[in-house]
């Protein structure tokens, strides 16, 4: 059981890292370091337009721009593989979009 938990555990970290990865690769995108099951990232684009863009595409992350110094900040919960590349899809639509 221990070792089940422990396997979880570094895949979750594995998709953490590649999603972080990916993230601070695009264009106008800045991820935050984190040690959780969420990255925090910051866009040039206003957050609420941003989530509206991901959740008409299906995908949804949780704004926190109106929080202290998070202005223009969203944050993504780690998924599976598929989840992840379902985000990051989206992620490049929207952000086109808003260009």
């Amino acid at each position: 059981e221990e070792l089940e938990v422990e396997r979880s555990v570094n895949k979750l970290i594995a998709a953490r890292e590649l999603l972080a990865a990916e993230l601070a690769s695009r264009d106008g995108v800045e991820a935050f370091p984190s040690q959780a099951n969420f990255i925090l990232f910051r866009t040039r684009f206003v957050a609420r337009r941003l989530f509206d863009a991901l959740y008409q595409a299906g995908v949804l992350v949780r704004d926190v721009s109106g929080y202290p110094m998070l202005e223009r900040c969203l944050r993504v919960s780690v998924g599976t593989p598929e989840e992840n590349t379902r985000f990051l899809e989206a992620l490049d639509r929207a952000l086109e979009t808003l260009e």
